[in-house]
């Protein structure tokens, strides 16, 4: 478990070495031993040997006062970093294949170290890139026409940031073309909805733009009309 927990700390510090001391204290949760010195340093050494069967040997450097893992050692938390790089550099490939990019969820990564003072911010920074890299990629597999990649990318997106008007713009310019006018509709009334319930505001002006420019498109069918006006009569007691 310690040995683990010490990859995940030097592979999270990408490539710059880590203090003796703030290991011990990462390790221990703050409270290390008093003999700390010796302990990590026998964790230091039993993860080279396991890392050295698996045939990276001198993975991990001793620098003056503490250690540094080569840049080529990742653990899952990096390796979903550096997937999401590469689909910034070329989203539209991205958008093509989606299944290529997408790591895992932020939550189940650092399995080993859920309770670890240094796994919850790291897997906050993963979710904060992959949100802003599902709306990129969201964005140019609509430029590609691609809507139903887009409606699943900003779906993904809006779970991990639920209060953000771009993934709300981006899922209504989306599902509009793919030809669900109404569910983008609704969309907007429901996270209009959730913005007076929740924190006392109204949407932006841009998400307002954008749901006037759904609103102003001529109706697919009849049948929508009963449905849409009563959505209006209830975006409009919202603001009555």
């Amino acid at each position: 478990m310690k040995g683990r927990q010490l990859l995940e700390l030097l592979a999270l510090s990408h490539g710059a070495s880590v203090e003796k001391e703030t290991l011990a204290d990462q390790l221990w949760n703050g409270s290390p031993p008093p003999r700390w010195t010796p302990a990590l340093e026998c964790h230091v050494s039993v993860l080279r040997r396991r890392l050295a069967a698996a045939g990276l040997v001198g993975a991990v450097v001793t620098v003056s006062h503490g250690y540094l893992l080569d840049h080529a050692v990742g653990v899952d938390l990096t390796r979903a970093r550096r997937e999401l790089a590469e689909a910034r550099r070329d989203p539209g490939r991205a958008a093509l294949r989606p299944d290529l990019w997408g790591p895992p969820s932020p939550g189940s990564l650092l399995a080993s170290s859920t309770l670890a003072p240094f796994a919850g911010p790291a897997r906050a920074v993963l979710a904060e890139e992959l949100a802003a890299t599902g709306l990129v990629v969201a964005e140019a597999a609509l430029r590609l026409n691609r809507a139903a990649t887009a409606v699943d990318l900003a779906r993904r997106t809006e779970a991990l940031t639920p209060w953000c008007e771009q993934t709300q713009q981006l899922l209504l310019r989306a599902m509009s073309l793919q030809g669900d006018r109404a569910g983008a509709l609704t969309l907007f009334a429901d996270f209009r909805d959730r913005l007076h319930r929740d924190l006392g505001v109204e949407p932006g002006a841009a998400l307002y733009a954008e749901y006037l420019a759904v609103l102003a498109q001529d109706a697919p069918c009849v049948a929508a009309a009963p449905f849409e006006r009563r959505l209006l009569h209830r975006l409009l007691a919202q603001t009555a």
